[in-house]
């Protein structure tokens, strides 16, 4: 089941074969590369095993299971989330307060911020 989509890559809900544990699969696409992978793809890996702050997502070795590839994509397991902040904001019946909105928006901030530090622009930035 698809859950996103991005610039080069395909989010998709899966599941583990042998134990039935929900996982993401990032299909990112490689055949539309004259040289193969998408210089961005490559340098977005690198940046989220190599960023460490508690308001960026990162891959660590426990959160990305398996790698396996073709010759149009290349295919990234990682540890699946039930949620983010764009399935709560769109959950109406939920209310929040403004301290709830304002602690999320500085959660935001101080990752981008941590980014910018380390010369990285994000440019695709959604809840």
């Amino acid at each position: 089941q698809q859950v996103g989509e991005g610039t080069y890559a395909v989010m998709y809900r899966g599941h583990e074969a042998s134990t039935g544990r929900k996982v993401a699969i990032k299909k990112i696409k490689v055949g539309q590369f004259k040289d193969g992978l998408d210089m961005s793809a490559i340098r977005e890996m690198e940046y989220l095993q190599e960023l460490q702050h508690q308001n960026v997502i990162a891959i660590r070795r426990h959160t990305l299971l398996d790698v396996f590839s073709s010759k149009t994509h290349l295919n990234l397991v990682l540890e699946f989330l039930d949620s983010d902040l764009e399935i709560i904001i769109k959950d109406h019946s939920l209310i929040f307060l403004p301290a709830d909105i304002k602690s999320w928006m500085a959660m935001t901030f101080r990752g981008l911020d941590f980014c910018h530090h380390n010369f990285i622009l994000h440019r695709a930035c959604s809840p």
